[in-house]
This record gives C-alpha cells, sequence and structure tokens, in this order.
C-alpha cells in the first residue's frame, strides 16, 4: 500500500504510470508481475478514480487509458451513488 500512496500522492505523474503499464505490456516476468502488483493496487485504491481524467489527458499509452477507463467504470457501477451529491454534481460539471 505504501507504493500506492506514494504514487497517488502530490507527486503523481501520469508519467509515471505510463512506465508502469509499460512495464506490465513489455517486462520480463519479473517486472511484469511487479508492475501488475502496483496495477492492482492502483485499480482498487479507493481514490483512484480522481486521476482518471489525468490519465486520458495527458497519457501517451493506450494501455494506461484503457485502464484508467476501467477504473472510472468500476467506480460509476459499483460508488457513484455512495458520493455526497455536491460532489456528484460537482465532478459532473467539471467539464
Amino acid at each position: 500500500m505504501q507504493r500506492i500512496q506514494s504514487l497517488l500522492s502530490s507527486s503523481f505523474t501520469v508519467k509515471d504510470f505510463d512506465n508502469i503499464v509499460q512495464a506490465f505490456y513489455e517486462g520480463d516476468n519479473d517486472t511484469r508481475t511487479k508492475a501488475q502488483t502496483i496495477l492492482t493496487e492502483f485499480q482498487n485504491y479507493t481514490d483512484s478514480w480522481q486521476l482518471v481524467d489525468q490519465i486520458l489527458e495527458q497519457s501517451s499509452s493506450i494501455q494506461a487509458k484503457f485502464i484508467a477507463l476501467g477504473i472510472l467504470e468500476e467506480f460509476i457501477v459499483v460508488r457513484w451513488n455512495t458520493l455526497p451529491m455536491d460532489q456528484r454534481l460537482g465532478t459532473y460539471h467539471k467539464r
């Protein structure tokens, strides 16, 4: 969980996320296993959905964007109605 908290800290960069995704798809077995662990923790982290917009806008990796969309879909299906109404409306009107 420490790795995810540092990934999600104020120092989060889409480039770091892209590098982890690239390691998952292109690395050797050991590298893929480590990257998969990080990506799984990231996907399961309760606030990772809040970084999806950054990933979609800034990522140069189609695989990273696909993972981000999966995170957003999971959030909408499972947790959207748990958000306070003002946060839902703020997210909806963000764009």
